[in-house]
């Protein structure tokens, strides 16, 4: 290498150097630093802001707290637990935040199944929003800000960094509500706890034995429609024992018959409204309840302590029309009606064919279709099963003078202590057919004379309903002479017709 290569070559690695350092040097001077301050180590997020009409911002980075970050010079959104801060970037210049330190100290040890639900906004312009499950520290920048800690109000205020320059720390007892689970417990049971002060309408779920930590105060625990009021002292842990209902019916009842009928299984409420199922362990808080059973008008109402089993036994009644079992097109045609003793209106409209279930011991049945005779369910069983039969009622127009047919009716024969009424006035221009239990019935029929006295007699003929029958009854309806010529007109016409 001659000397003027030496040279030269030592020139243009001088001239590099100079060159790239002063690009080096010219770009740090577009670039600052940020710097979080906290209590304890925690993280953040760092978005670059991007244009303000609308509000746009890009993901930058996450980042410990306790330590220089090197961004560029601009605009940033810096989010911390349920808070939020905007600032400014400036060349050669160091910005400082300050995290505090917010600690929730349950008032035992949480296991992985216990919740602590925590509900903040961290942004207000872009309504971000945060939901902290099972953490119990939380690194929040300084203001004012607001969490909602199982859905009760948290107010934090740190003032601004400028006021507050130092991390401070700040401690939360809580307190603690669970309901227990129970022996042969089915599956997952939950619960739900709510503020008593019902300002907010949310409910945090939780399954039974195991707790959600709460802030002290007054909240409802609801269990399957029914509810408490708890009032917790701070770090105090209240463990509620479910009351448990049980209704039963007999093993004679068919349930799925019920079902394939209706298409539903036996309504079996509490409280009017949560439903359940017959014949299971139900969970429920201490205190009043009201259970109601095959319609919301029979109740009835028992007071549960903490701890109590109840059981609640039901009673059937099952009206048979004689259909086979799976003769969709017959099976529960048949209206019918359950009557408390002594009441006007029924408590529960049912169907035939399928059991109906209630809890009163004085109750009397009725079918729609002869409505008005009603039939005394034994008291003394717990089951009970009814038969049908069906009467085909012709009348037949005939003309008596002076005499006219003011109704006809089937009456029940009151040698008969279980069976009383009378049905309701039957069509007099064309036939029925009428459903009747097993039994001996009248066919009354009421007729006006036309004398000075306005006399009325009254006949009757006796008749008896076995099971499954289907028989056919005439009876004489008079009428008028210019009424009776009228309908034999009409009749004749309609024969032609044939």
């Amino acid at each position: 290498m001659t000397g003027i290569d030496f040279i030269t070559k030592n020139f243009w690695i001088l001239f590099s150097s100079f060159f790239f350092a002063g690009i080096a040097l010219s770009g740090s001077q577009d670039f600052g630093v940020l710097h979080v301050k906290s209590a304890e180590d925690g993280v953040y997020e760092i978005y670059q802001v991007s244009g303000s009409f609308p509000f746009q911002y890009i993901s930058e980075s996450v980042e410990q707290s306790n330590r220089n970050i090197t961004l560029k010079s601009g605009s940033y959104l810096i989010l911390g637990d349920c808070s939020s801060e905007l600032v400014t970037i400036a060349p050669g210049a160091v910005k400082t935040l300050i995290a505090h330190t917010v600690k929730f100290e349950p008032p035992h040890p949480p296991s992985d199944q216990d919740i602590l639900s925590i509900q903040c906004e961290r942004f207000e312009k872009t309504l971000t929003k945060q939901h902290i499950k099972n953490r119990y520290t939380l690194n929040i920048l300084s203001g004012q800000r607001m969490l909602l800690v199982n859905m009760k109000p948290l107010k934090v205020d740190f003032g601004q960094s400028s006021v507050a320059p130092e991390p401070s720390i700040i401690t939360y007892p809580l307190s603690a509500v669970q309901v227990a689970d129970f022996e042969d417990m089915q599956g997952d049971q939950q619960y739900f706890v709510s503020p008593a002060d019902g300002l907010l309408s949310i409910t945090e779920p939780q399954k039974f034995g195991h707790w959600q930590f709460l802030l002290a105060g007054k909240y409802v625990v609801e269990v399957n429609g029914t509810s408490t009021e708890v009032d917790l002292k701070p770090r105090e842990a209240r463990k509620i024992k479910p009351a448990l209902l049980r209704v039963t019916t007999s093993s004679q009842i068919d349930l799925l018959r019920y079902t394939e009928v209706k298409g539903t299984p036996p309504p079996l409420e509490i409280n009017a409204g949560h439903s359940f199922n017959l014949n299971e362990t139900f969970p429920v808080v201490s205190g009043q309840v009201e259970i109601s059973l095959g319609g919301l008008k029979d109740k009835v109402s028992v007071q549960l302590a903490e701890g109590q089993f109840f059981a609640l036994q039901a009673r059937s009644t099952f009206v048979d029309t004689g259909c086979s079992p799976k003769e969709w097109s017959c099976l529960g045609k048949e209206g019918v009606l359950l009557f408390h003793a002594d009441q006007l209106y029924p408590f529960l409209e049912g169907v035939s064919d399928i059991p109906l279930l209630f809890f009163d011991r004085e109750v009397w049945l009725s079918l729609k279709g002869s409505r008005g005779i009603r039939y005394r369910v034994p008291s003394e069983k717990r089951d009970s099963t009814f038969e049908v039969g069906f009467v085909e009622l012709t009348p037949v127009i005939s003309h008596k003078p002076g005499q006219i047919t003011d109704l006809v009716r089937i009456e029940a024969q009151r040698n008969r202590a279980e069976v009383m009424g009378d049905t309701f006035d039957l069509p007099l221009e064309r036939p029925i057919r009428v459903p009747l239990l097993v039994g001996e019935y009248f066919l009354a029929e009421y007729i006006s004379k036309n004398t000075l006295e306005g006399e009325r007699r009254k006949t009757q003929i006796s008749f008896k309903v076995t099971s499954k029958s289907n028989q056919e009854l005439s009876f004489n309806v008079f009428v008028s002479e210019k009424k009776y010529v009228s309908s034999k007109k009409a009749l004749d016409s309609a024969k032609e017709v044939k």
